[in-house]
C-alpha cells in the first residue's frame, strides 16, 4: 500500500508541474505566437544541459545514499556552488550564440529560473529516504501553480514574454522557501546531523567527485533532449522552431512524468539489489517497461487518429502541421520511457559509469542522425532522427540490465 501511494503523489505532482509548464506554453503559443515560442523553448534548450551536468544529479544520489555517507548539508554545498557556475556559463554561451532583440533578457531569466529550480530540487532529496513523497507533490504543485501564474500575469496583463519569464523568477524563489521550511522539519535531517557522524565523509569533494559520473551521464541525457530543438533553430524557419517546441513538448512532459515515477522506485531497486533479491528485482523492472510500452503505443495510436483535431483545438490551426511531427514524437518519448527504466536500475546499482557511456553512445548516434535529417530543414525529420536515436538507446540499455540483472554480484547499493 505504501508502494502504491507513493507511485501516486509521485504522479500526481509530476504530472501538475508538467501540466502547468504546457499550459505556460499554451499561453505563449496562443497569445503572442510560434515566435515567442521558439525563444522560450530555445532559451531552455540552452540552460538545460549546462544545469544538468553541473546538478551532479544530487537528489538522486541523495535517495540512494543508503550507508549515509555524506551529511544533507555536503549535498546543499555542491548544489548551490556548481548551479551558479552553470548559470553564469549558461548566460555567456547563449549569447554568443544566438542574438534577437529580447533574446538576452529572456535567456537571463531562464537561467536564473534553473538555478532556483536546481536549489529547490536538492532540497527534495532528504524525503526520499524517509518516504514522505506527499511533501515531494506539494512542492511541485505550489511550483507548477506558481510557473503558469508568472505566464499569466505577464503575458496577459503586460503582453510581454520578458515580463513573464522576470515573474517566473520572482514566483520560484517564493516556492524555495516553502521547500527550505520542509526541509529544516525532517526528522530524517535531525538524525543524519546528530548520528554516525564518524561514519560519513564530509568532504564536499568527495561527494562531487563521487557524483561526476553520473552527472556527466546526465548531462548527455539532457544534451540530447535539447538537441534536435538546436537543430530545428539552426536548420527550420523561427516560425516553424515554434512549432516544433510546442509539438515536442508533449514529448517531453510524457518522459518527465514518467521519470519521476521510475526515480520514486530507485531506493526500493536499491533494497533488492542488496538483498540479492534477484527474482523481485527483474520483475518488478520487466513490470515497468512493459507498462511503458503498451501506454506509449495506445497514445501513438490515438495522436494517429485524432492528432490533428487535438493540435488545431489545443495550439490553434497555426499549429496542425504538425500532426506528424507528434506522431514520431510520442514514439520517440515512448523508446526513452522504456530506456529509463532500465536508466534507473543501473543507477540504483551504482553502476553509473555505465549509464554515462549509454548516453554517450545515444549523443553521438543523435548527433549524426540529426545531421543527415536535419539539413531538409523539415520539421518532421529532425523527429525521426531522434526516434531512431532513441530506439538504438532501447537496446544498448537492455543489454546492460540484462547484464547487471545475471552477473552481478550482490553489494549494499549506495553512492559509490
Amino acid at each position: 500500500m505504501l508502494r502504491i501511494r507513493n507511485t501516486y503523489f509521485v504522479l500526481i505532482g509530476t504530472a501538475t508541474y508538467a501540466f502547468c509548464q504546457w499550459l505556460a506554453l499554451l499561453i505563449v503559443a496562443r497569445s503572442l505566437g510560434a515566435v515567442e515560442v521558439g525563444q522560450f523553448g530555445l532559451a531552455l534548450a540552452v540552460t538545460a544541459p549546462l544545469f544538468m551536468l553541473f546538478s551532479l544529479r544530487l537528489r538522486y544520489l541523495y535517495g540512494a545514499d543508503l550507508a549515509s555517507r555524506f551529511q544533507p548539508t555536503d549535498y546543499i554545498r555542491v548544489r548551490i556552488g556548481s548551479s551558479g557556475l552553470a548559470t553564469v556559463l549558461a548566460i555567456g554561451i547563449g549569447i554568443a550564440l544566438f542574438d534577437s532583440a529580447s533574446w538576452p533578457l529572456v535567456l537571463i531569466a531562464v537561467a536564473v529560473f534553473k538555478f532556483v529550480e536546481s536549489v529547490s530540487d536538492v532540497l527534495l532529496g532528504v524525503h526520499h529516504l524517509t518516504d514522505r513523497w506527499d511533501r515531494v507533490m506539494h512542492s511541485q504543485n505550489a511550483a507548477g501553480v506558481a510557473y503558469a501564474g508568472a505566464f499569466a500575469i505577464g503575458v496577459f496583463f503586460f503582453d510581454s514574454l520578458v515580463a513573464a519569464c522576470v515573474l517566473m523568477v520572482v514566483f520560484r524563489c517564493l516556492t524555495l522557501l516553502i521547500d527550505s521550511r520542509m526541509f529544516g522539519r525532517s526528522r530524517a535531517l535531525q538524525r543524519s546531523e546528530t548520528t554516525n557522524s564518524g561514519a560519513r565523509q564530509s568532504s564536499v569533494w568527495s561527494l562531487a567527485i563521487a557524483a561526476a559520473p553520473l552527472s556527466i551521464a546526465g548531462f548527455f541525457d539532457s544534451i540530447s533532449t535539447s538537441m534536435p530543438r538546436l537543430a530545428a533553430a539552426r536548420w527550420c524557419t523561427a516560425e516553424d522552431l515554434g512549432i516544433f517546441v510546442a509539438i515536442n513538448y508533449v514529448g517531453v512532459a510524457v518522459v518527465l512524468a514518467m521519470n519521476s515515477i521510475y526515480y520514486s522506485r530507485i531506493t526500493a531497486f536499491a533494497s533488492l539489489y542488496a538483498a540479492g533479491s534477484w527474482r523481485r528485482l527483474s520483475l518488478a523492472v520487466a513490470r515497468l517497461a512493459g507498462v511503458s510500452f503498451f501506454v506509449a503505443a495506445a497514445a501513438v495510436f490515438m495522436a494517429v487518429l485524432i492528432g490533428d483535431k487535438a493540435i488545431g483545438l489545443v495550439y490553434g490551426q497555426g499549429f496542425v502541421s504538425g500532426h506528424r511531427l507528434l506522431c514520431w514524437t510520442l514514439a520517440g518519448a515512448g523508446v526513452t520511457c522504456v530506456s529509463l527504466v532500465g536508466v534507473v536500475l543501473l543507477t540504483a546499482v551504482g553502476r553509473y559509469r555505465a549509464i554515462g557511456l549509454v548516453y554517450l553512445g545515444y549523443t553521438i548516434i543523435l548527433s549524426f542522425a540529426l545531421y543527415v535529417g536535419g539539413q531538409s530543414g523539415d520539421i518532421e525529420s529532425i523527429a525521426i532522427a531522434a526516434f531512431i536515436a532513441g530506439f538504438f538507446q532501447m537496446l544498448i540499455v537492455s543489454v546492460l540490465v540484462f547484464r547487471t540483472l545475471r552477473w552481478a554480484t550482490p553489494q549494499v547499493a549506495g553512492v559509490v
